[in-house]
């Protein structure tokens, strides 16, 4: 992963530079995902989360499908954000998806999710 520095002025006197690692690269996307259903999409992305950050998959299946019993992560107008806090990584993992077929997400306005 390549990090870039860039900086930023506060002020009229001081610019301080910092370093952004973009925790989304190529490799996190996914277009049209065919999958079943919501247990289906969150198995596959669960499984590139996992190899991405070299975590077993079913540490990471499992800390979704926990966080998805809170309640829906379903937020509106066809997008879903799943997440978890897994405390054996140090820095954050995401990926993006875009499902072939939107699906049932449990989301507030009932819309199907395609965007994950």
């Amino acid at each position: 992963m390549r990090c870039t520095p860039f900086a930023i002025a506060f002020g009229i006197h001081i610019e301080v530079t910092l370093t952004v690692c973009p925790i989304l690269s190529e490799e996190d996307i996914s277009l049209d995902l065919a999958t079943k259903g919501k247990q289906s999409a969150l198995t596959k992305i669960a499984i590139r989360i996992a190899r991405r950050a070299e975590l077993d998959e079913q540490v990471v299946l499992r800390s979704l499908f926990d966080r998805e019993d809170f309640g829906s992560t379903g937020i509106g107008r066809g997008v879903a954000i799943p997440h978890a806090l897994l405390g054996m990584i140090s820095s954050p993992v995401a990926s993006l998806t875009r499902l072939a077929q939107p699906i049932d997400f449990d989301g507030p306005d009932d819309d199907p999710v395609d965007l994950i």
